[in-house]
């Protein structure tokens, strides 16, 4: 049974993928500055202790999203691992972190 943290990071999930589907075309520094501002905006408001785990599923699947729907942008050169792991060095997605401890 699912509580209402892990369905908050569900939805959170399904938004973040369904945005870099519908964002592709977009310059990859454009979809960085956005999808970092979304990604953020996810810790500062679910980031307390307890919650870390939920933000880091988070992080995780925005990180396989942006890789899916970047590797369908281009049939001359096949976005692999390697690649996306240098573009991440260029551009780098938020670090889930507890913002706010509200328990001892």
């Amino acid at each position: 049974m699912a509580t209402g943290l892990q369905d908050e990071a569900c939805a959170a999930i399904s938004a973040v993928y369904d945005w870099c589907r519908s964002h592709r075309h977009r310059p990859v520094a454009e979809q960085h500055a956005a999808l970092r501002q979304r990604i953020q905006g996810h810790f500062n408001y679910f980031g307390v202790n307890g919650n870390l785990g939920q933000l880091e599923r988070l992080a995780y699947h925005a990180r396989r999203a942006w890789f899916t729907w970047l590797r369908r942008r281009g049939h001359r050169v096949r976005l692999n691992w390697g690649r996306f792991r240098d573009l991440l060095r260029a551009f780098p997605l938020p670090i889930p972190r507890v913002v706010v401890t509200i328990w001892g």
